[in-house]
């Protein structure tokens, strides 16, 4: 409205996307139109006849902090964290993924790590250790239901993360982590 487009007109509102927002970035006009979407479908306008173009969401690289940064945000969690944060740095498991592992499943004679229940229709597969994540789970206590990390779930273990980020920021001074 406040670009003047006439909601109920989706051919105004096209014309607003089309002249009005045209230095927006096409996250930004993705978002707007699924939100366009979603109101014209709650009020039964008919949208296409303006043919909307379609806007794909562009993603830059994610940031990955330098190792060094990693390894002393690992060294000041608790002693569960750390693992289950070494295990991720080292598998590139997603949290999910690390969180399924089982305890009896984890070969310690040749330092085999399962991923046997991936995440978004990924394949298992069988990550070598190193010997510093090797001798990090077996001092872990397999819990009630055979799981190698206690967390409830990804929400909990992330909401720990942190809490435990936040102190490490302000122990270690390293604002980047």
């Amino acid at each position: 409205i406040s670009n003047g487009a006439n909601h109920f007109d989706p051919l105004s509102v096209k014309t607003m996307f089309t002249e009005t927002l045209k230095d927006k970035t096409d996250a930004r006009k993705y978002c707007l139109l699924k939100a366009y979407k979603a109101f014209a479908n709650a009020y039964g306008i008919d949208i296409n006849a303006a043919k909307f173009k379609k806007y794909k969401p562009t993603r830059g690289l994610p940031y990955i902090p330098p190792e060094p940064h990693m390894d002393a945000l690992i060294a000041s969690c608790s002693f569960e964290m750390a693992a289950f944060l070494q295990t991720l740095k080292e598998t590139a498991a997603r949290p999910i993924e690390a969180m399924r592992i089982q305890g009896e499943e984890v070969n310690f004679v040749q330092n085999h790590l399962p991923i046997k229940h991936p995440a978004k229709n990924c394949n298992p597969r069988m990550i070598r250790m190193t010997e510093k994540l090797a001798s990090m789970p077996k001092a872990l206590t397999i819990n009630a239901n055979g799981k190698l990390f206690r967390y409830k779930n990804e929400r909990v273990a992330a909401k720990t993360l942190q809490e435990m980020r936040k102190r490490a920021t302000i122990k270690l001074g390293i604002p980047e982590l």
